[in-house]
């Protein structure tokens, strides 16, 4: 199987590089619908595991 892929490397702190990458894709007409906290849904999940295995 055939993969094509593009990789850029930025400099600067995250909020601001995430916050400059959603303004040039919404200049190019694209949007972000939403956001999702990794790490947040992660302890969520491991939580929920935890729990699970304790019951």
């Amino acid at each position: 199987m055939m993969e094509d892929t593009i990789q850029a490397s930025v400099a600067g702190e995250f909020d601001d590089v995430v916050d400059a990458t959603n303004a040039a894709l919404n200049d190019e007409g694209f949007g972000v619908g939403w956001d999702i906290d990794i790490q947040a849904t992660l302890k969520e999940c491991e939580s929920e595991h935890a729990t699970n295995v304790s019951d």
